[in-house]
């Protein structure tokens, strides 16, 4: 269960009730999420970007702008943080693969496996 306030005190919960674990094709059960969301890089924060997959693999996480100008990606290995059956959780800085603060908006984050996209979700930037 995942629990979430922000700062005028208005509270959100999200519960995964059912993982079902089996070998076979990967996927993601339930939505990508992150916190907190919206962040504040310019400020030192971080966000987590969090996700459940099916079984081990190799997985690389793309963020692209809303241009769908890609501005970061990561690999991670089968079987290590990020691409692990089960509970995964990235930390994301905020900084482009240039080393540069994202700014102010909306920014699209894919998880994706080989070729195949596991699933989508939105970062938000607000300093």
């Amino acid at each position: 269960k995942v629990e979430a306030y922000d700062m005028a005190g208005n509270y959100a919960s999200y519960e995964a009730t059912a993982l079902d674990v089996r070998s076979g094709d990967v996927s993601i059960v339930g939505p990508i999420l992150n916190h907190p969301n919206p962040f504040r890089p310019g400020k030192g924060e971080n966000t987590y970007l969090s996700y459940t997959l099916t079984v081990n693999a190799d997985i690389t996480i793309y963020i692209y702008n809303i241009s769908g100008e890609l501005l970061w990606r990561r690999k991670y290995d089968a079987g290590i943080n990020g691409g692990r059956a089960g509970y995964n959780e990235i930390v994301f800085n905020g900084l482009n693969d240039f080393g540069e603060i994202f700014g102010n908006g909306i920014y699209i984050v894919r998880v994706v496996s080989g070729r195949k996209v596991l699933g989508t979700g939105k970062i938000a930037i607000l300093e």
